[in-house]
């Protein structure tokens, strides 16, 4: 049986990165090293699926394609932090704002009909994020002073933004994703 690596996500926009995710690097690469995200792959998460059946693939597509859409609302991409705690950092991350709660309302109902799948709900409070780096190594003062730094650092607003179902193909250079 054939499966295919699935989550439900949204791009984020590489062009409103490009001119100050360089000084981000710039700036982490000086406290910490790890496995930077390409520009082309950021995004965050509602579901990861795991493996699916590709049988179960348009199941999956059309009981969500009410969520699987493009949505009128701004989603801004502000403040630096990490995951799970800055003195224990494994993921640096970019928080998503979306005012209108939009992002919240379709992950809850997205959530709720994956259950029905099968699914069981995430046992965290959802946190609509963008991974921007896994750490492997890091010098903690000078850490925790770049994350303060950082705190309140904005990248910018996307006007609009989708819904798709992605799959991950993991390769020994990284991941690539393909909206399906």
């Amino acid at each position: 049986m054939e499966t295919k690596r699935l989550f439900i996500g949204t791009f984020v926009a590489p062009s409103l990165f490009e001119s100050k995710f360089k000084s981000v690097q710039y700036d982490f690469d000086t406290c910490c090293s790890g496995k930077w995200v390409e520009l082309n792959n950021l995004h965050f998460t509602y579901q990861f699926l795991g493996n699916v059946e590709t049988s179960q693939i348009d199941e999956f597509r059309n009981s969500l394609k009410d969520y699987l859409i493009d949505y009128q609302s701004k989603l801004s991409i502000k403040g630096l932090s990490v995951l799970p705690k800055p003195n224990f950092p494994k993921v640096l991350y970019m928080k998503i704002q979306n005012d209108d709660g939009i992002v919240l309302s379709a992950q809850k109902k997205m959530e709720n009909i994956l259950v029905s799948h099968g699914y069981k709900p995430e046992k965290r409070a959802f946190t609509p994020h963008v991974t921007l780096l896994r750490i492997k190594q890091f010098e903690r003062n000078r850490f925790i002073e770049t994350i303060t730094k950082y705190q309140d650092f904005e990248i910018g607003i996307m006007d609009s933004f989708r819904i798709d179902m992605i799959e991950s193909q993991l390769t020994k250079y990284g991941p690539i994703y393909r909206k399906i």
